[in-house]
């Protein structure tokens, strides 16, 4: 440790700290195989660096970490995200450094809330939680033809939506965000009107990017759920992924297997339609779906970590 330098992260830095990073991806491929198997290290890098500052540790001329971070703003106000190819390590223990670093000129710019993107993994986790860092959110995935028998509600009938579903999709939506509003999430979202939600879904319909299923149970629609074909390119999307974007059960009809069966029903569509991997995401606060998609197969492959600093 003694040996290793901190510096600013320059264009110079970009091919070493790629092979930092692929390093990292396979080590954590070795521990959660579904994940993207080839990726464009350099180009990640590249993408990272658009808009972020950050450091990159050195001993002598070889990067042996690197820590990057992006300004933004908007409703969290001024902040710094760092995702999946934000930063990586030969050593964990140099996360740290990295940080403290990185994180002195990001406050300095009045940026003190940081998110970062880390393996899902005690090794990597444990020095973010000992710099202050919670869990946020949790990126997830499964095997598509993994086991899948939920013991869906036996009279739920799973289909494909249609444009004439909107309205009550739109209402469906708007439940989540209401959820992620309530304690204990507290979430800042703007909670949108369903005329506003039914605005944006409008055209799921023409996109190809979209697959949507509805759930029926006594003539009405209580659950609804978004496949979405993720582009790949990033660490967490493997070739031949489909991604479970969105999904609800009304509120009333929770518990009686709407959300088992829309899962079943995604989890064979995919599987016909040439799929092999189903990723995810959840907030970690959102505990009916902290709940839930463990039970249904996923796995966690990264945890979204967040710190506020007052």
């Amino acid at each position: 440790m003694a040996s290793v330098v901190v510096r600013e992260f320059e264009s110079r830095h970009v091919a070493g700290a790629a092979e930092v990073l692929r390093r990292a991806h396979l080590r954590h491929i070795a521990r959660q195989p579904l994940l993207a198997l080839d990726p464009d290290y350099q180009r990640l890098i590249h993408r990272e660096r658009e808009e972020a500052t950050g450091v990159v540790a050195l001993v002598g001329e070889t990067v042996v970490g690197y820590l990057l971070g992006r300004h933004a703003s908007g409703l969290l106000g001024p902040h710094v995200w760092s995702t999946a190819a934000g930063h990586a390590t030969d050593d964990p223990e140099l996360i740290s450094v990295l940080y403290q670093e990185a994180a002195a000129s990001w406050f300095s710019a009045g940026l003190s809330r940081h998110f970062i993107f880390a393996p899902a993994d005690r090794e990597h986790i444990e020095p973010w939680f000992r710099l202050g860092f919670g869990a946020s959110a949790f990126q997830a995935a499964r095997p598509v033809d993994g086991p899948r028998d939920f013991d869906g509600a036996r009279d739920v009938l799973i289909r494909l939506s249609t444009p004439e579903d909107l309205l009550e999709i739109a209402s469906l939506v708007r439940e989540l965000d209401l959820q992620l509003k309530a304690s204990p999430s507290f979430s800042e979202i703007v909670v949108a009107s369903e005329e506003a939600i039914a605005q944006d879904w409008r055209d799921t319909w023409e996109l190809d990017d979209y697959t949507h299923f509805v759930a029926e149970l006594e003539g009405r629609i209580v659950g609804q759920l978004l496949l979405y074909r993720r582009p790949t390119g990033d660490l967490r999307v493997p070739s031949r992924s489909i991604d479970l974007g969105n999904a609800t059960t009304a509120v009333a009809r929770r518990g009686l297997g709407v959300g088992r069966a829309l899962t079943t029903a995604a989890l064979e569509w995919a599987s016909a339609n040439g799929f092999s991997v189903m990723t995810t995401d959840w907030r970690a606060t959102n505990l009916v779906a902290a709940r839930f998609w463990p039970h249904r197969g996923f796995g966690a492959t990264y945890l979204r970590l967040y710190r506020s600093i007052p």
